[in-house]
């Protein structure tokens, strides 16, 4: 009898320890060799802006009109002028896209996007991104340009 209890414990043990593995590569989690880390910064004259990073594959679920809750979920963030603020993106193409926070709406949808820059980084990688005003409107550039 104690051998089987023990026999049944390490069979629950291996299976508990084979379902992890695959657990953390599952289709939409984002894993650590995956992601790309951006630390964006708020180099524009005052205003609060916020920032998303959408893969190229993701971008296929971001068709207009975008709820911000869906953007908050993949990573979309508000940067307070002056600030940065690392976010993770999927590895290979996409684009940044950046508003004016004024103009996203909790509990809204997205407007139409102020800026976007397309990127192509290796999964791993580690890069600036510098969010400016541009003409009334926002400017991005990966990487960071020294405007100051």
């Amino acid at each position: 009898m104690i051998r089987r209890v023990a026999m049944g414990l390490l069979a629950m043990g291996a299976l508990v320890l084979m379902a992890a593995p695959a657990q953390a590569g599952a289709s939409g989690v984002r894993g650590v060799k995956r992601t790309v880390s951006i630390k964006v910064f708020n180099d524009t004259e005052g205003e609060g802006i916020y920032v998303v990073g959408v893969g190229e594959k993701q971008a296929q679920g971001f068709q207009p009109p975008v709820p911000v809750k869906l953007a908050n979920q993949n990573g979309g963030v508000y940067i307070a002028p002056g600030n940065s603020k690392t976010i993770l993106v999927p590895g290979g193409k996409g684009a940044l896209v950046a508003f004016f926070a004024g103009d996203v709406q909790k509990g809204g949808l997205l407007p139409e996007p102020e800026a976007e820059a397309f990127y192509n980084l290796a999964p791993g990688s580690k890069t600036t991104a510098g969010v400016f005003t541009d003409n009334g409107g926002l400017g991005i550039s990966i990487p960071r340009m020294n405007l100051k």
